[in-house]
């Protein structure tokens, strides 16, 4: 179904434009999708850098179907990643974040099934409406863009430079000129800040 076609796709993106710039969209979505390719390697790795770094897996019953599970809590809050996407939590509010595209969901963490294999399977997530949600919104995908930072630091301090960039080229990406993920989500949470500090003010 091509864009035209799809009314409510439009409506989303319409919403989101209001608050941030559609280029700011396109950029996030890029990086994240190469974000989460780039974790599927460090998955591959010999150590599997996430349970190195402190997540547990929960496997789907059927390996065939589904995708593994990984999830991280500190005292700030939860981190849960699958193929497909990633969950940013506080105790009680989350920002679902689909892979492919810029459409980030809020839900409540109660609202979470204990074990999710499949995308259809992280229910309740609603698109911001109110001054409220979008800010919520907001604050959470600040926090989830400084961990992938954090995380990527990390990855950088364990493995160097050279393992992120030969993870990463598999992702048509051959002879295109490396990058620093840990940098370039801290340009992006400085663009994203800018636009929580506008609608902080806008709220007064």
């Amino acid at each position: 179904m091509s864009k035209s076609q799809n009314p409510t796709k439009e409506k989303d993106t319409k919403s989101y434009s209001v608050h941030i710039p559609k280029n700011i969209q396109v950029e996030w979505s890029r990086l994240f999708t190469k974000q989460l390719y780039g974790i599927g390697k460090d998955i591959l790795h010999k150590d599997n850098l996430l349970l190195q770094y402190g997540f547990t897996r929960e496997r789907p019953p059927n390996s065939n179907e589904g995708s593994s599970q990984y999830s991280f809590v500190d005292k700030t809050g939860k981190i849960i990643l699958w193929g497909f996407g990633m969950v940013c939590a506080t105790k009680n509010d989350g920002l679902f974040l689909g892979r492919h595209a810029f459409g980030p969901k809020l839900l409540k963490v109660n609202s979470l099934l204990p074990n999710i294999w499949e995308p259809d399977q992280v229910s309740h997530g609603i698109l911001p409406e109110t001054t409220e949600e979008t800010l919520l919104m907001l604050q959470l995908l600040v926090k989830s863009i400084k961990w992938l930072e954090r995380y990527e630091n990390w990855v950088l301090s364990i493995c160097g430079e050279s393992y992120r960039n030969e993870s990463l080229q598999g992702m048509h990406s051959r002879g295109v000129p490396h990058i620093r993920l840990d940098k370039k989500w801290s340009e992006l949470s400085e663009k994203f800040a800018k636009i929580l500090r506008g609608n902080d003010v806008l709220c007064q």
